[in-house]
């Protein structure tokens, strides 16, 4: 399980074909060093870790996992989103989290203003009946609340806190996304349709 909250920004070293997946290679410094085994989402894709190297790790993606996200679009050089999983004893700032990717979404539009943005996120009209005004969502991995809804689209706010730490300085229109909604509005659909 993770919050929503980015630890660290990586850098795609390579995507390279292992069968019918992938294996992801990312440069970056944590501290204390992950371990094999560890779980790690990146631009909100929960992976584990497969090998450990003194400046990143790898992971090996799987055909389900790349063909639901925008992992399968990485290419070398690519800033992602990294968040290792939440301790039990650690502080839940964000959301629930999963790393369980529902879809991919577009950017329809990104207003910046006096350091703060807007950030308008077009995604398939079937889930909109999992998200809220004020209610959460994960992009690329980052705990998010929504402040308006139409029909296929959500926006949120970013503060600059957000844009300095995660990767969203970089999306422009068009870009795509990595969209998890709040896992228990899918509970409450089940148990209802039950």
């Amino acid at each position: 399980m993770f919050t929503g909250l980015i630890e660290n920004i990586g850098t795609v070293v390579r995507l390279s074909p292992i069968g019918t997946g992938k294996r992801l290679r990312i440069a970056t410094d944590f501290e204390p060093t992950p371990v094999e085994g560890e779980s790690i989402a990146v631009d909100g894709v929960c992976l584990t870790l497969t090998a450990i190297e003194k400046d990143g790790f790898s992971a090996e993606v799987s055909k389900e996992t790349l063909d639901r996200t925008i992992i399968k679009k990485l290419k070398r050089g690519d800033k992602v989103n990294l968040e290792r999983s939440l301790e039990a004893n650690g502080r839940l700032g964000g959301h629930i989290v999963q790393g369980h990717v529902d879809c991919v979404g577009k950017v329809y539009s990104i207003r910046k203003s006096g350091g703060f943005a807007k950030l308008t996120v077009s995604f398939p009209r079937q889930y909109g009946k999992y998200i809220v005004v004020k209610g959460p969502v994960a992009i690329n991995g980052v705990s998010l609340t929504v402040s308006k809804l139409d029909n296929d689209k959500l926006e949120v706010s970013l503060i600059p806190e957000t844009l300095k730490r995660t990767t969203f300085g970089k999306l422009r229109t068009g870009s795509e996304v990595n969209l998890e909604f709040d896992i228990l509005a899918k509970y409450v659909e089940k148990m209802i349709g039950h």
